[in-house]
Order: C-alpha cells, then sequence, then structure tokens
C-alpha cells in the first residue's frame, strides 16, 4: 500500500487569442503549436512538443503534448487556472484532474482537492493542498535567470501520514522551470529534480 501511495503522489506531482494587455491573464504555459520545452529530471533528458491534438477528459478539453521519453501529457488552462490530467491504471482508472496553479492569486493563498485510491478493496484517500509561497521573484535555472516567476508548495496527506510533496517554479511566458519533489511513507522514499534546459515558444 505504501509503494501505492508513492506511485499516486508522482502522478499528482509529475508533467491563445490575442487580448488587450489590461484584460489578458499572464500565460504561465504557452499552449501554441510548436513550443516545446527540454527538461533533465534526475539525470534523464525528456522533451515535451505541444501537438495540435486536444482529448476530453472528466469534461475538461486538454491539449496534448508529446514526450520524447514516455506517455503523452495532458495541458489545460481556463483564465487563471491551470490542469493537468493524468490516469493511474487500476487505481484511477478514471483519471485525476489536477489544479496546479492558480495564477490570481497572492502569496500565502492555498487550495487543496482529494481523490479516493481503490487498492485491494480498500478506498485510501489522499488530499493534494497547494500554496503560493512566492510571486514574482526571479530564479536561476541551469544557468538562465527568469523573472516573473510563481513559486508553489505541494504537501500530500492520506491516512498514512504526511507522504511529502513538492516545490514548483513557474516563469510568466514559459511555464515550468523547475520542480523537486520529495515524497515518503513508511519503510519507503522517492526524489526527483527537474530542470529546464532549453526552449521555444511558437
Amino acid at each position: 500500500m505504501n509503494k501505492t501511495i508513492l506511485t499516486l503522489c508522482s502522478v499528482l506531482l509529475f508533467a491563445q487569442c490575442k487580448k488587450s494587455a489590461s484584460s489578458a491573464p499572464p500565460d504561465y504555459l504557452p499552449l501554441t503549436v510548436g513550443t516545446n520545452w527540454t527538461y533533465v529530471s534526475n539525470g534523464t533528458t525528456l522533451k515535451l512538443t505541444v501537438t495540435n491534438k486536444d482529448t476530453v477528459a472528466l469534461t475538461r478539453t486538454y491539449r496534448v503534448l508529446s514526450n520524447s521519453n514516455g506517455a503523452n501529457q495532458y495541458q489545460a488552462k481556463s483564465g487563471n487556472e491551470y490542469y493537468r490530467f493524468a490516469t493511474f491504471q487500476g487505481f484511477l482508472p478514471n483519471g485525476v484532474e489536477e489544479l496546479y496553479l492558480k495564477a490570481d492569486q497572492g502569496v500565502n493563498a492555498t487550495w487543496q482537492f482529494n481523490v479516493a485510491v481503490q487498492f485491494g478493496g480498500v478506498t485510501i484517500p489522499v488530499t493534494a493542498k497547494y500554496t503560493i509561497t512566492e510571486k514574482g521573484i526571479s530564479k536561476t535555472v541551469q544557468g538562465k535567470s527568469y523573472t516573473d516567476v510563481v513559486h508553489v508548495r505541494q504537501d500530500l496527506t492520506s491516512p498514512l501520514g504526511n507522504n511529502g510533496g513538492g516545490d514548483f517554479y513557474y516563469a510568466k511566458g514559459v511555464g515550468l522551470i523547475s520542480s523537486t519533489i520529495a515524497l515518503s511513507a513508511p519503510g519507503s522514499t522517492t526524489n526527483n529534480t527537474t530542470e529546464l534546459t532549453a526552449y521555444e515558444i511558437k
């Protein structure tokens, strides 16, 4: 069960029209076709590319991002809210929708969601809580300096206790630039660091 919680937590963690400047919300994830990001994650390189394909999941339309090192990713935006969708075969067969960023919220703003996981006939509730810990900051990743960055902290809990979480940094006009994840359950832990090395905004 502990391994299941860690795997689920990993899934939860890790992955427009032009308007006037006064009305358009800041964009922390450009989803124009061809836009791509290259990351190094625990020594492994992967490239995400925005395709021209959409898919509908849990009533929301997601843009499909191809992944050079694994399964596709699914991202969506609704105003100032940013979503990821992922499936976890056998435990979350219908998938889970994660609201991972509220770009219009200020420092110390929080939100959360709950998901029920089926394992061996037992329902395990997992809660993901998000906190905006910094906003409008500068951050250097892989030697490149980014401005107008939002820092989001995610904390995961279940009946097993505190299962750790992650720190995520999103740069305006770019997207995710860095994440550090540390997950734990009795008897096991996992850690992952992902950093942006290159990108092209189309």
